[in-house]
């Protein structure tokens, strides 16, 4: 029986030091409450995701300033969302958390950076929006998920961490929504 004992501790000490070794997480979060498969999340809101696309491309094209909050209507959006962050290739669990005022949230994914080292089976760029709603105690829960491409991409965040509902977005010159001062 000691014998038994002896060689199931030389088993499990080493795996376990192993496994406790492997939990690198990007964030100091123990574990995840919840997992976001960004691309999964933004193909079942394919339509959603189109429709915000095609509402983008339209936005400000009369030189007139237009709110966040306006343009996620005109794409047939409830009025659901208090917060747009930017996800892009390599983000952390604990960027986009703090970001996105979640907590415990995961999220794969998160893109690719286009360098692809001349490989241009990679293609351009690509990240995520993200949108979230405050949850009324102190956080927030994932409202929708919409990918862009670098090569199609019309919203910038012009430097800031997140955009709001009355957030106002201007076209500049070269096409793109950015957020005015």
């Amino acid at each position: 029986m000691k014998a038994k004992t002896i060689g199931l501790l030389a088993v499990a000490l080493p795996l376990a030091v192993a496994c406790g070794g492997a939990e690198t997480r990007s964030s100091p979060q123990a574990t995840c409450t919840v997992t976001h498969q960004l691309g999964v999340e933004a193909t079942k809101q394919t339509e959603a995701g189109g429709r915000f696309d095609a509402a983008l491309a339209g936005a400000g094209r009369d030189g007139q300033p237009v709110a966040m909050i306006d343009i996620t209507r005109s794409a047939g959006w409830a009025d659901d969302w208090d917060r747009l962050t930017e996800v892009r290739a390599g983000s952390t669990d604990e960027q986009i958390n703090q970001r996105a005022h979640t907590t415990g949230h995961c999220w794969q994914g998160t893109g690719r950076s286009g360098a692809g080292n001349g490989n241009a089976s990679e293609g351009p760029p690509s990240g995520y929006y993200i949108f979230t709603k405050d949850d009324g105690v102190g956080g927030a829960e994932f409202v929708h998920a919409v990918r862009w491409y670098g090569d199609k991409l019309q919203l910038k965040m012009g430097g800031r961490e997140v955009l709001v509902p009355d957030t106002v977005m201007a076209r500049t010159g070269n096409g793109y929504l950015l957020p005015t001062p």
